[in-house]
């Protein structure tokens, strides 16, 4: 398998804007939009975007902390959302990410430096939104303070 080339199909389910999208060998995901464009049957391409970029940090995140850091991880959890500009086309000009870290032996200097790294230079979703959107990150380590990165 070629990991440098990525492939999806696309495919209109109905009269509206309802498309199912596949990589081969992984379930289907629903793509809509809101009524009247869409029935509202899936995720729009946008939230979209927010799972990418959340699931691509979060990946960044754990590869580095678990395997080069030799932290544990017990539970992330990624919450974000964008702030779209106004007019057409209505992109995002501002996504923030709220990150909660659970671990035993992460502090909040060590998450601050792997998050910085997955932003800046590890994550290949941050990397193509960069200078084309604002990303603002705060995180939290177990039940310490929000802080922003």
């Amino acid at each position: 398998m070629n990991t440098n080339q990525l492939s999806a199909k696309i495919r209109l389910k109905d009269s509206h804007v309802q498309f199912e999208c596949v990589v081969e060998g992984q379930q289907p995901v629903m793509v809509d939009y809101f009524p009247p464009l869409g029935n509202r049957k899936g995720s729009t391409s946008l939230e979209l975007l927010l799972f990418s970029l959340s699931s691509c940090l979060g990946t960044t995140f754990c590869a580095v902390a678990r395997g080069r850091m030799k932290k544990q991880i017990d539970s992330l959890v990624i919450h974000s959302e964008g702030d779209r500009k106004e007019g057409h086309p209505a992109s995002f000009k501002t996504i923030r990410l709220f990150l909660r870290i659970d671990s035993p032996d992460m502090n909040a200097e060590e998450a601050a430096s792997v998050l910085s790294a997955a932003e800046e230079s590890l994550c290949p979703v941050a990397d193509m939104i960069r200078g084309n959107v604002v990303l603002e990150m705060q995180y939290q380590v177990g039940t310490g303070p929000l802080i922003m990165l």
